[in-house]
């Protein structure tokens, strides 16, 4: 089982054309460092015996600080790259024009989404630049929601043009660390009927194990698109 965080990217070894990454590079520098942090402090807390509450906190904020992290890093990815990789992805294109196919169509016999769909499409005739008007709402689109789950993760990645594989994304590993986040953040870890300690207690190797996974695509996913616009 893993005992540290893994080793940070050398950020400043990739090359990128006109730094598009650099506030990207930025963001997965600090998810590393967040979480080195936090696991240091649990052990420089650690004792004999169970760990407490405080300890446990450490452990907890760790894995919802990477991936906060992750979720940061690919919406700015999103938000600097995607007017470069729809003119040099084929599937990324793609992905736009389905968007505004999508937005476009008023066959709804909801007279609130017909509103909306005029609304948007008066907003995209009326900007300076139509392209880059469209381009700008498909990524609020794509920005607009937290990541709190894989299948959302997923979407994203489908956005930018990439494979699961492309990433080393196995659903199988990652969707169980996104309900452990959500049960971290939005149920506070409490369990109700513990017999004696009212929160689910996390050991140290799997959160750190779920930790590096999460740093692990980060990093994939950055090399990848990386790639894509230095191509």
């Amino acid at each position: 089982m893993p005992s540290r965080i893994i080793r940070a990217l050398d950020v400043n070894a990739t090359n990128t054309r006109d730094d598009i990454l650099s506030k990207s590079q930025l963001i997965l520098k600090h998810m590393h460092d967040s979480a080195v942090a936090f696991l240091r402090a649990f052990d420089d807390l650690r004792g004999v015996g169970a760990t407490t509450d405080e300890q446990q906190d450490l452990l907890r904020a760790m894995l919802t600080f990477s991936l906060a992290g992750l979720d940061s890093l690919i919406k700015q990815i999103v938000r600097d790259t995607l007017p470069n990789l729809i003119n040099l992805d084929k599937k990324v294109k793609e992905g736009a024009e389905t968007f505004l196919h999508r937005k476009l169509r008023d066959n709804s016999q909801d007279s609130n989404e017909i509103s909306f769909n005029n609304k948007f499409l008066a907003k995209i005739l009326l900007a300076e630049s139509l392209k880059e008007q469209i381009i700008h709402e498909y990524i609020c689109e794509i920005t607009g929601k937290s990541l709190q789950s894989s299948e959302e993760l997923m979407k994203v990645i489908y956005a930018l043009g990439l494979e699961p594989s492309n990433v080393e994304i196995e659903q199988t590993e990652l969707k169980p660390i996104f309900e452990k986040r959500n049960k971290i953040i939005h149920e506070f870890d409490i369990a109700f009927d513990a017999p004696r300690r009212n929160r689910i207690i996390r050991k140290r190797s799997p959160m750190v194990e779920d930790t590096n996974k999460i740093l692990k695509i980060s990093e994939k996913i950055f090399l990848k698109i990386s790639e894509k616009i230095n191509t």
